[in-house]
């Protein structure tokens, strides 16, 4: 029982590692609408997630520099994750 609980979750880890290597690739095609739509849908699942939280920043600034809530999602990100830079730097993405 406790294998298939495992096995269960690594396909699950998996498939969200797919949508969020989509997510980026959104970004890097400057479709910044479609990208915070599917960050927002994963923040519903997990309001918690890093990785949502500043691929949604970016969208967000690159879409309106000015956007006080990218500002905050960036900051809620980093508390969650500190090094989450570096991780969407390895992805080709920056601020």
């Amino acid at each position: 029982m406790a294998d298939d609980s495992a096995d269960l979750e690594q396909q699950l880890d998996h498939k969200f590692q797919e949508i969020l290597d989509a997510v980026a690739a959104q970004l890097k095609l400057g479709k910044y609408d479609e990208a915070i739509a599917d960050y927002d849908r994963a923040l519903a699942l997990d309001p918690h997630m890093a990785t949502s939280l500043y691929g949604r920043a970016i969208a967000k600034t690159r879409k309106a520099p000015l956007d006080a809530s990218a500002k905050e999602d960036f900051a809620d990100a980093k508390r969650q994750t500190l090094a989450i830079a570096e991780e969407f730097t390895r992805y080709g993405i920056t601020r």
